[in-house]
């Protein structure tokens, strides 16, 4: 399990729900939960970390371990980070999925962005430690599953997603 899936499992046992009634209560898939949980997914975008915060009733940086000011684990974020930088097939043998299932709508991926720029003005890095590796996968699998004036949208997301995580990188 991640650390984040620890500390869901940890929470939501301690609040007495099922994975179901708290994916039912975050308004999230409840397979979403269960990966989360069982650490398939290291990261979960920002609306999905508030989302489950909120239904949780704790603060988002409980659910990642990772407060604000905090860097005992900083070195593994920013490796995860820049492995989420480098593409896949930059590397020979390896392929990243481009598979649509889970892959938000260009709307609700434009506000996690949008969110994320945010986070990075405020100087919320450890924020933008936890989402940015699930950030860039959605957006590099939005510019394949797109075409025409969406496969644009993607691309201008795509190329903001990665100057915030340039950035947030060299901090």
């Amino acid at each position: 399990m991640s650390r984040l899936g620890d500390n869901v499992a940890r929470v939501r046992k301690a609040r007495d729900l099922t994975q179901e009634q708290l994916a039912e209560a975050a308004r999230i898939d409840p397979g979403t939960v269960a990966r989360i949980e069982q650490g398939r997914r290291q990261a979960a975008r920002p609306a999905t970390l508030a989302k489950l915060a909120s239904a949780l009733g704790v603060a988002p940086d409980v659910l990642t371990g990772v407060s604000e000011h905090a860097t005992d684990d900083g070195d593994e974020q920013i490796v995860r980070l820049r492995e989420a930088i480098t593409t896949t097939a930059d590397i020979p043998g390896l392929v990243e999925s481009t598979a649509p299932e889970g892959l938000p709508e260009l709307a609700e991926l434009a506000d996690t962005t949008h969110g994320a720029w945010r986070a990075y003005i405020a100087g919320d890095h450890g924020l933008l430690l936890q989402a940015l590796p699930s950030l860039l996968s959605d957006a590099r699998r939005a510019v394949h599953a797109h075409v025409g004036d969406q496969h644009a949208e993607a691309q201008r997301l795509l190329s903001t997603t990665y100057r915030l995580a340039a950035g947030t990188a060299g901090r």
